[in-house]
């Protein structure tokens, strides 16, 4: 298996990540690090990537699982191959009454 993760920059990238997400029921800021690479295999051949992120949510309205008003932080784990993302992590409650003490995130993500 060959990946190719070296100048010229078009084969590897790696740096910070920013993610800001918001619905119905909180949100959360994300900053990390992450890479990409280019793999050249006779089995696969494609774009990976990896990244670890902090985390902080804040929770409002109806949130699933938890209660309203209340902030967590922790890590979290991207990984994807090609274009399919999946994002694991757990979030533990920093400040706020009741709801859950800690929070597992996940996410899938399909790019174009």
């Amino acid at each position: 298996m060959k990946a190719v993760c070296a100048v010229p920059i078009p084969h590897c990238a790696q740096g910070f990540t920013f993610q800001l997400d918001a619905g119905s029921g909180g949100g959360k800021l994300s900053l990390g690090v992450g890479a990409r690479a280019h793999v050249d295999d006779p089995d696969f051949r494609g774009t990976v990537g990896v990244g670890l992120r902090a985390s902080l949510a804040r929770t409002w309205g109806s949130p699933i699982g938890t209660e309203p008003n209340l902030t967590y932080l922790g890590p979290e784990l991207d990984l994807s191959v090609v274009k399919v993302n999946l994002t694991l992590g757990v979030l533990w409650r920093v400040s706020g009454q009741g709801g859950a003490s800690a929070l597992f995130s996940w996410g899938v993500g399909f790019g174009l």
